[in-house]
């Protein structure tokens, strides 16, 4: 990603998504999970690809624990392998 506009529209486009994923979960699954959608304080990173520049680290990381977090809600969500 290079600093500049499309930097900004690229963060610009994921806060975009990330409050639309917001709303849906809370409405879809309440509030426990919009809450836990929000909170990345047991998620920690500590690397990027190479090249990649440092002070956009933030917004990859909020990526990775938001889909991390999404993968956690599928599986509590999925009926047990022999109940499917």
């Amino acid at each position: 990603m290079r600093s500049g506009k499309g930097s900004v529209e690229v963060e610009a486009a994921l806060n975009e998504w990330f409050q639309r994923a917001l709303v849906y979960i809370s409405g879809a699954m309440g509030l426990s999970f919009a809450l836990r959608f929000q909170d990345m304080t047991d998620k920690s990173y500590h690397d990027a690809p190479d090249g990649f520049p440092l002070n956009r680290t933030g917004v990859l990381n909020g990526i990775r624990g938001r889909v991390e977090r999404l993968h956690e809600f599928i599986r509590e969500l999925q009926p047990p392998i022999g109940n499917r």
